[in-house]
């Protein structure tokens, strides 16, 4: 077992955490330093507000000249293969952050989420249009593929270090007619997603394929089809009540707007009932939506009508 695996794995399951103080959710998080679940440089990152310096972002990224700044927040509730996570998210939209948290303490309570996936392999993908004898290119790239898979990797050279690089070198005929082949090379790019590394390997390389094959060189570039690096996820869940529909409009300049907010439960005893019930506490249930949205409703929006609908009575839903 590494040591990460050996430290404490704080619980994703914090209850009520959106309605403490942002001083307080910020000291929460901080202080999974002390058990070697967080790192004291991002535990200290944290505490400054986290971000994004100028001079980081310049080596990032082309014609940098500033920072745009996005909320960083936590999806909660997530359960992996019986392993709690606390899921970062820099989002600006607080529903995307509930809607993930509320659907996994669903999940959660069926066990969570069971997954599995590939080797982080990604594709470097070299067009080559005009090759002479396209129907052997195949058996040249598969003879300097050591060769070449030796060239990425000399341009990757940290990546190679923490145990990552070139894998393999194929070949395929796209049309012999017009001699047009793509060389695709095979590169694990570790907990990266890669895309800077893939192009940069497919840069390094082509030279070396236009010298073997002939031909001129076309796209040298990431392939966004990453069929060697798939995860496959199963999760169930289950939630005993009853489907409520609300609608909420909003006034400004534009005409008055009429948006629609789901709320769906499944296994409901008597649906009937259920849905009686939900519609005797109309007006409480649209002052509780009001109540969450006390500036909207100051700028003359809010909740308008409730509606409930039986979408299937044998399953209760």
């Amino acid at each position: 077992m590494s040591e990460r695996d050996e430290r404490v794995r704080p619980s994703s399951r914090l209850a009520g955490f959106y309605q403490r103080p942002l001083a307080e959710r910020v000291a929460a998080v901080a202080a999974l330093a002390e058990t070697g679940a967080l790192s004291p440089e991002s535990a200290a990152w944290l505490v400054r507000g986290g971000g994004l310096d100028l001079a980081t972002a310049d080596r990032m990224s082309e014609n940098v000249v500033g920072i745009a700044g996005l909320p960083f927040a936590l999806a909660l509730n997530v359960r992996v293969n019986q392993l709690d996570h606390l899921v970062p998210m820099a989002v600006e939209e607080p529903s995307v952050v509930a809607a993930a948290s509320a659907a996994a303490r669903l999940v959660r309570l069926s066990g969570g989420f069971t997954g599995d996936a590939d080797e982080s392999i990604m594709t470097a993908q070299i067009h080559v249009d005009g090759v002479r004898d396209a129907t052997t290119a195949a058996v040249i790239i598969r003879e300097h593929g050591r060769e070449l898979c030796a060239l990425g990797d000399r341009a990757i050279p940290r990546m190679v270090e923490r145990g990552g690089g070139c894998r393999d070198a194929t070949c395929r005929v796209l049309d012999a007619a017009s001699g047009a082949v793509v060389v695709e090379l095979g590169i694990d790019v570790g907990d990266a997603m890669g895309a800077n590394m893939v192009d940069t390997v497919a840069e390094a390389v082509a030279p070396r394929v236009e010298q073997l094959l002939g031909g001129r060189l076309g796209l040298r570039i990431l392939s966004n089809l990453p069929m060697r690096r798939r995860v496959r996820v199963v999760a169930a869940a289950s939630n005993a009540a009853r489907i409520v529909r609300a609608s909420g409009g909003f006034r400004g300049e534009a005409d008055p707007a009429v948006m629609t907010a789901q709320v769906q439960f499944d296994d409901v005893q008597n649906p009937e009932v259920g849905a009686a019930a939900v519609l005797a506490a109309r007006d409480e249930l649209l002052a509780v939506g009001d109540a969450s949205i006390p500036r909207m409703v100051e700028r003359g929006g809010g909740c308008r009508d409730l509606e409930v609908r039986i979408l299937d009575r044998d399953v209760g839903l």
